[in-house]
């Protein structure tokens, strides 16, 4: 599932499932994304779990609070730092939501 909308009585809202059990993600530290080998020679499917009851221990994961401003800035919605430390940052600059 990964990635889900809600619909509630009077809105509705998106949410991260996990891919193994089917429950609401809720803390986003406590969350892996993880992928197999490529589908083809340029892409690979992921799969959202919880870090520890569900992580089938893929070869490829990430934390999924690493992943998302990775995901983010890989749309343009960030940019990529190193700082004096050499650690590589990511500044994420969300759009101001759209008025509904």
């Amino acid at each position: 599932m990964g990635l889900v909308v809600m619909h509630g009585k009077s809105r509705s809202y998106p949410i991260l499932v996990c891919d193994a059990c089917g429950e609401k993600i809720d803390d986003w530290q406590k969350a892996v994304v993880s992928w197999n080998a490529a589908i083809d020679a340029t892409m690979s499917s992921v799969s959202i779990y919880h870090k520890v009851r569900c992580d089938p221990h893929e070869r490829y994961w990430m934390q999924l609070d690493q992943y998302i401003p990775w995901l983010l800035s890989n749309h343009n919605w960030g940019e990529e730092h190193i700082s004096q430390d050499g650690k590589k940052l990511i500044t994420i600059e969300v759009p101001k939501p759209l008025a509904l």
